[in-house]
């Protein structure tokens, strides 16, 4: 699973909704131009959508935490570090 992941060079994010932890992905982090911070300065997938995506992106995150669906699918905007 790792090494597919790392081929494709895709950025991921987890939220471990139990504890409130938060995985970036080294290349989610690289992606999106945080590479060099620590990865207590690298916010979160919410931080840096666009504001005119946050809307969508937030309601197909409280179908998820709602119990209507197990799946957060969304399609949004992300801001680069630059």
């Amino acid at each position: 699973y790792q090494l597919a992941i790392h081929g494709t060079q895709s950025g991921l994010w987890e939220w471990n909704r139990t504890n409130g932890e938060w995985f970036r992905s080294p290349e989610w982090i690289t992606i999106l131009g945080y590479a060099e911070l620590p990865p207590s300065d690298v916010p979160s997938y919410y931080d840096i959508i666009v504001d005119e995506d946050k809307e969508k992106a937030n309601a197909s995150f409280l179908h998820v935490m709602n119990g209507k669906t197990g799946l957060y699918e969304a399609t949004y905007r992300v801001r680069h570090r630059d």
